[in-house]
């Protein structure tokens, strides 16, 4: 008796320790569908195999703790026991890595207390398990008692094996695709070169002398395409034919191991210069010109200390503070050059604001502060109004900051409950010799997926008009209008993952409802 009753008091522990993870399982699959949206193939739309994942969890825990008090075990066959020893350590070696994973990826964007539910759930119940596996393993070899395993942990590997099969038969008939009947081609792909990835969509278009529409698109090459910080650099292509057909990939700014990225283009239509500011680090402000419409680009100057920004952060990667864009900036009626900028990070309060030139590119200074959002871009309503629209928390309303004055002072800021973001960069427009009329894109809704264009008549009020462009996996976006009244709309899009590359598409006004 004296042996029993330790045994049966560890168990229980165990099987407590158990069910408590499982409840803090739950607790993430709750973090994951309102606070991420479900990224991972916008899981938001398959939320029964999560939500099913850790009712079975949950219900294993809670049977392996009565069987434990009941001094009761599963009598499987051998085989049984010998595929759940196996499954458990598995299962556990594949949390820890989806843990790490998870982990470097949202280590910027959550709090500690979400982080701390993270990290719990998945380390805890990944050891729990591996240690479970080796255990029993052991007591099989050695034929020592108990071979079965703690009840809950072979029911809480039956959930695992659940989770994996329905991921696979997800992935097998997951098929996203583009709206029917829309022009679209890869501008960006992974192989373009060689072992580097794309992210963050720039793109203006303007007339050069022969009347031509010219079309530069700009992204950030990675080396790592799934790390905001390292080696990236900034690129760039070019059409002269309003983006029917394109040039070569070229290299404008190779900062080696150092992050060169958050392009924000704008074109002085007064002296035909396009100006394309970046950032180094997210601490230092560079700004480039070209005077032959994208053909070549001048030796970058560094433009921080002219607009006194008051940076104060580390040299760390994971200190990010600025940011300018990224997007494409704008021209008022005035000729002040107007290029959407934002501070943010860890240690400072995070918001937008704007940066601008009343001498054509000569000097940069920086406008006030909106005190809130992040990755703005901006647009002029119909009566001169600088409009700016920015990226807030995710599930909530895009912030929205009005100016009468060029960004110099902001008169008011609200939300658009009609424009809830998956906290991402969006692209806002307004339409050529359509006053009143703009459009808007990023994904709809919490989840970084289903790209959308909707269409508004009186300057972003209202949003009466929605298309949905592409129903998989998709992110940053950029908007731009031409001449003929054709829409280009480059974003982030892939099959499983946003991250695969740049799609471009071309809408009609038909197509838009415009």
């Amino acid at each position: 008796m004296s042996k029993r009753k330790p045994q049966k008091r560890n168990l229980c522990v165990i099987e407590i320790v158990l069910l408590i993870l499982s409840f803090l399982f739950a607790a993430v699959v709750y973090v994951w569908l309102t606070s991420f949206g479900g990224e991972f193939l916008i899981i938001a739309k398959s939320s029964w195999i999560l939500i099913t994942f850790a009712a079975m969890l949950t219900a294993g825990s809670i049977y392996g703790l009565v069987s434990a008090l009941l001094k009761k075990q599963i009598n499987a066959p051998g085989l049984i026991r010998s595929i759940f020893i196996v499954l458990n350590p598995v299962s556990g070696i594949i949390l820890l890595a989806v843990f790490a994973y998870l982990f470097l990826w949202v280590i910027d964007i959550m709090g500690s207390a979400e982080l701390a539910v993270l990290s719990l759930s998945f380390a805890g119940f990944g050891i729990l398990m591996i240690a479970d596996g080796a255990i029993s393993l052991f007591r099989l070899v050695t034929n020592k008692e108990n071979t079965d395993g703690i009840a809950g942990m072979i029911l809480s590997g039956t959930a695992f094996l659940f989770l994996f099969s329905a991921f696979g038969i997800t992935l097998f008939f997951w098929n996203p695709a583009f709206a029917d009947g829309i022009e679209q081609t890869r501008l960006f792909y992974k192989g373009m070169q060689e072992g580097r990835g794309y992210r963050i969509p720039s793109m203006l278009t303007f007339k050069d002398d022969e009347g031509r529409d010219i079309v530069v698109a700009f992204a950030e090459s990675r080396a790592d395409v799934m790390l905001d910080w390292g080696d990236i650099d900034l690129v760039m292509r070019r059409s002269i034919d309003g983006g029917k057909t394109w040039g070569p990939v070229q290299v404008l700014v190779d900062a080696g191991n150092r992050t060169a990225g958050n392009p924000c283009p704008v074109f002085d239509r007064d002296t035909k210069t396009l100006w394309l500011p970046y950032c180094i680090d997210n601490k230092q402000v560079w700004m480039m010109k070209s005077k032959d419409f994208g053909k070549t680009f001048s030796a970058p100057v560094e433009i921080t200390k002219e607009l006194d920004l008051k940076l104060t952060c580390t040299d760390s990667p994971l200190c990010l503070e600025y940011g300018t864009g990224p997007g494409a900036g704008i021209q008022l009626e005035n000729s002040r050059l107007v290029i959407p900028a934002y501070f943010f990070g860890p240690s400072i309060k995070r918001g937008a604001h704007v940066i601008y030139s009343d001498d054509h590119g000569k000097t940069w200074r920086k406008g006030a502060d909106l005190g809130i959002g992040e990755e703005p871009q901006a647009f002029i309503m119909a009566d001169g109004t600088l409009n700016m629209n920015c990226r807030y928390k995710r599930c909530q309303p895009r912030q929205i900051g009005i100016s009468k004055n060029g960004g110099l002072t902001w008169v008011k800021s609200y939300g658009d409950s009609a424009l809830i973001d998956a906290e991402t960069q969006a692209s806002i427009i307004s339409l050529p010799k359509k006053p009143g009329k703009c459009l808007f894109s990023n994904p709809a809704g919490c989840a970084r997926g289903n790209m959308t264009i909707r269409l508004s008549s009186n300057d972003g009020i209202t949003w009466p008009v929605k298309k949905e462009i592409y129903s998989g996996p998709s992110c940053y976006s950029q908007l731009c209008a031409l001449a003929n009244g054709d829409v280009l709309l480059l974003f982030e899009a892939g099959k499983y993952d946003y991250r695969e590359g740049l799609a471009l598409v071309r809408l009609t006004p038909e197509q838009i409802g415009k």
